[in-house]
Order: structure tokens, then sequence, then C-alpha cells
């Protein structure tokens, strides 16, 4: 967490998939001729970073790190999905962000296995009749794959269909 001053100004370039650099530029830096540079990781990177720790962490070693996201709202019954819905953690971390901020009671990051060389990660999001709070946090929860998908060497099929 970073605690900026009313001052602070920003260069801000993203220098990888997860991080961003971002310069300050304070009165007191300028002062002092230095110049501050600070890394922050989106929430989603985070999130990913710690799913995939985990699932080190209990013995699983994902056969790849290669993320694709896909949004899935639970108790819509059976996966299928299209192979255009899977999306890049990059592209996926503004609609990430707006998904914390809406105040649902929980939302699951999930290992579902692998697809084509990607690790399917879906984000599980309450069916639309579970109420939110907005202005409150939202619990993330992490999730490993399936015993099916593990019993088939990762593969994704078992649990979800992508056409």
């Amino acid at each position: 967490m970073c605690v900026l001053l009313p001052e602070a100004s920003f260069a801000a370039k993203r220098i990888d998939k997860n991080l961003t650099l971002k310069a300050l530029d304070t009165e007191s830096t300028r002062r002092e001729g230095r110049l501050t540079v600070l890394l922050f990781m989106s929430a989603l990177s985070n999130y990913l970073d710690m799913l995939l720790h985990w699932l080190e962490s209990i013995g699983l070693q994902p056969p790849s790190q290669d993320v694709r996201i896909l949004e899935i709202r639970l108790g819509d019954g059976t996966y299928h999905v299209r192979r255009d819905e899977l999306r890049k953690p990059l592209d996926y971390e503004a609609r990430f962000e707006e998904l914390l901020r809406t105040g649902y009671p929980w939302l699951n990051v999930s290992c579902y296995g692998v697809h084509d060389g990607s690790l399917i990660v879906a984000i599980e999001v309450p069916s639309p009749r579970v109420g939110h709070s907005p202005g409150f946090a939202t619990p993330v929860n992490l999730s490993g794959p399936a015993r099916i998908v593990l019993d088939h060497q990762w593969h994704v099929d078992s649990v979800l269909t992508i056409e």
C-alpha cells in the first residue's frame, strides 16, 4: 500500500504484463534532486500470482503459466464458452477492478485447467440473485482445479466446453 501526498504526480509506464513503473514526482523530491520509483502490480496480477504460488505450495505444478481469463457467473448451469471469451490478464484488469468495487459477497479466482497450451483461470462471480454492498471490500477466494481435471493431465474439457 502506498500513501501519496496531494502534490504528487506520476509518470507511468507498463514494463511487463504484471508491473507498472511509476515515477513519483513531488515538490520534496524535486528539491532534493531525487526521483522515487514505485512498482505496482494490478489486483488481478496479484491474485494470479497468489494462485500460482498457492498451487505450487500444495504440490500442483500447472503445465502452463500462459494464463487466459474467463468470467463465469455461477448458477448459469453447464459452462460452454466461446474461444473469444478467453482474455489475456492485461485485457481483463479493468473489469476485475470493477468487480472488486461492486461489493459482491465474494469472487472466486479458480484454476480450471489447460486448453490449447493456456492455463484457464475463471473469475467466478455470484449469481445476479445474490445481493451486493457497493463500497464494501469484496473478498477473493482461490481455488485449484477439480480432481477430474488433474486425473486428465490438466485438460479443462471435463469441466468446460470451449467452442
